[in-house]
């Protein structure tokens, strides 16, 4: 039996049928290669996955269970992901029968060549097949000592750097890499001669059997062997020499054993590089992510945006570089081809033969400047989330529901995972004193050179709001706009690498503040409803105001952005439904008397079904505030 009812009458029947999704797990059963390792490349003795879930760690890979000798079975589950933003549906992996890449699944013979990523095809089990290994792992008993390893390098070759598993295969030298100058091998004058350098390294293992290693002459994988890893092959000498240099005069020739793919020409050699770069339209920040930068999720360079639309990036002090453009710091936001494809290969730029290029991107895996999902979302409902409290902060009424109510002597801390970007956005209700809003402060008191402070002074019926950016060795005051006393007002700060703004329900307050505030000696913990512990003199202390659906963003935000945002958390849509009747029968919420599409968003603005037209629709909604926009107009719904 069917029964209708009005949209009024939805948000309880859709509380009653609407279940909880469960984790996605996903099995996967490979058929190995075991014929007894006559070739050192078709023998089994252990097999694990390792992917883009866990970072491409070969060292963390997942265990497989062994089913027989050619068999093998491993369970994988979304919620065990170290890369929580990796889904199973966009799951890379591979497959390794021993601890390090030199054990890495191959083509077949004759050629045992590189393979690409394996992908999920979506239906579990997934059923792959390894053809053959890079090297067969044997479980031997481990060899823990110290060895020193030498290589004979051509005469050109002025450093020389050693990396691998001994050390977790940290990036060659790269600056500001922790511990990475451990890597640096030492000239050694007295076996160096006119044809070549000798440098040498001493290195502790846990096990020399399993010790695998790659030269580079110069700090960056741009300089790497052009070999496969190294390995030591005779652990009861405490040292070995590789040699890249060879000798052309014997007879037969003797070939070098290590060649690379490019020679550090020093520092003396790094030069400036400037690329220009038309992006897709509508782009408003724009990102360059590479070697150059350690592919280094956290340091993401940003590019500044031309006149012309175009963004200008500056490559400093480089020789070779690979690199990929993003429209937001993430992988889901790096560049697409024309095709929405992968691109091929990241891009290259060769300092010594070029300095200005133009680049052209052609899509968007995601465009960062549209998607407008917190980090950080706090309704204040009841709970802090996973803020820590200072004093014992209390609840009031709300613009929607319940908000945070300051109390004297209390706030919330935050810790903030940002160096480049932020943006705040909540309702605010002042009371009628002073008080600090946010703060997020520096490593000493009364450093205003330094992060940002949120703050109110004013009367008993008008209060300012006003913010102070430090911009490294100066400090900006923007004095903001009065607010009425018990009155509700949205305000949102963006804070990106170029500028801040400041706004109002909804609207920018005065010219954007054209300099980037600076990160350095900030305390990576935002307070909430004070200026405590690093701005509470001026009597910048706990506001006793109200402050309710506060978001937070690890991104600058548009002007448009400001106003959605603030729509969001108001239901302030464009209409309200009239004339539609929707049933719910058999698991479906079924809409009649309208035809054309349907959306439905969630509460932070992600579409949860987009483009569902006239007829039915099943969906699994966990409890919250859901959006329903037609053509019509749009509604609230509720899922208790």
């Amino acid at each position: 039996m069917k029964t209708k009812f009005t949209f009024s009458m939805l948000l309880l029947c859709m509380a009653t049928v609407f279940q909880f999704a469960t984790a996605a797990t996903a099995t996967f059963n490979v058929t190995v290669p075991n014929d007894g390792g006559a070739d050192g490349h078709h023998q089994t003795n252990r097999c694990m996955i390792v992917g883009n879930f866990n970072g491409w760690n070969a060292s963390g890979a997942v265990e497989c269970t062994k089913i027989d000798a050619t068999h093998y079975t491993v369970t994988l589950d979304e919620a065990n992901f170290s890369d929580k933003t990796i889904t199973l549906a966009a799951i890379k992996y591979k497959y390794i029968c021993g601890p390090d890449w030199a054990y890495v699944m191959k083509g077949d013979a004759p050629g045992y060549a590189e393979l690409g990523d394996n992908t999920y095809a979506g239906t579990t089990p997934q059923v792959d097949v390894v053809l053959a290994w890079g090297s067969v792992w044997v479980d031997v008993p481990p060899a823990p000592g110290y060895y020193t390893i030498d290589i004979y390098v051509p005469k050109t070759v002025t450093e020389c750097y050693m990396t691998g598993n001994f050390n977790g295969w940290q990036t060659p030298g790269f600056v500001g890499k922790k511990d990475s100058t451990s890597t640096k091998m030492t000239l050694v004058p007295a076996l160096s001669d006119a044809n070549g350098n000798d440098f040498s390294i001493k290195i502790y293992t846990s096990n020399a059997h399993a010790l695998a290693f790659q030269f580079t002459t110069g700090p960056a994988w741009a300089y790497q062997q052009n070999q496969g890893n190294n390995k030591y092959t005779d652990v009861l000498q405490p040292t070995v020499l590789f040699d890249a240099v060879g000798d052309a005069t014997a007879t037969p020739p003797v070939l070098p054993q290590i060649t690379f793919k490019r020679i550090y020409p020093g520092a003396a050699g790094l030069k400036d590089v400037t690329t220009t770069v038309k992006a897709p339209e509508g782009t408003q920040v724009m990102y360059a992510m590479g070697s150059h930068l350690n592919w280094d999720n956290k340091s993401f360079a940003a590019g500044v945006k031309q006149p012309d639309g175009r963004f200008l990036f500056t490559f400093s002090k480089i020789d070779f570089a690979e690199y990929k453009y993003y429209s937001g710091r993430g992988d889901k936001y790096s560049e697409k081809d024309a095709t929405m494809a992968d691109l091929g290969s990241n891009r290259m730029i060769d300092a010594q033969l070029v300095t200005n290029k133009l680049d052209t991107v052609k899509n968007w895996g995601s465009d960062w400047s549209a998607d407008i999902t917190p980090v950080v979302y706090m309704p204040f409902n009841g709970n802090f989330g996973t803020a820590t409290m200072v004093g014992v902060p209390t609840y009031g009424t709300g613009k929607f529901g319940q908000a945070y109510q300051g109390v004297t002597g209390a706030y919330l801390t935050l810790p903030i995972d940002s160096t480049l970007e932020l943006s705040v956005a909540f309702w605010y209700k002042p009371a009628n004193d002073r008080g600090g809003i946010l703060t997020l402060g520096t490593d000493s008191l009364e450093n205003r050179r330094h992060g940002f402070r949120l703050f109110r002074e004013g009367s008993a019926t008008l209060q300012r709001v006003k913010l102070n950016v430090g911009t490294g060795l100066l400090e900006s005051w923007n004095d903001g706009k009065e607010i009425a006393v018990g009155e509700w007002a949205h305000i949102a700060i963006s804070i990106s690498a170029l500028e801040q703004r400041i706004y109002f329900n909804g609207v920018p307050f005065a010219a954007p503040l054209e300099a980037a505030m600076s990160w350095k000696k900030v305390i990576k913990s935002l307070s909430i409803g004070s200026g405590a512990p690093t701005f509470a003199y001026w009597n910048h202390l706990s506001d006793l105001g109200l402050i309710d659906e506060l978001r937070i963003y690890n991104k600058a935000i548009s002007d448009k952005q400001a106003v959605s945002i603030m729509n969001i958390s108001t239901g302030l849509f464009d209409q309200k439904i009239e004339n539609i009747e929707a049933y719910y029968a058999n698991g479906e919420i079924r809409i009649n008397n309208y035809v054309g599409n349907v959306s439905l968003y969630d509460f932070t603005g992600k579409v949860v079904a987009n483009e569902f037209t006239e007829g039915t629709l099943k969906l699994n909604l966990n409890k919250g505030v859901y959006i329903l926009r037609t053509s019509k107009g749009s509604t609230k719904l509720m899922v208790k």
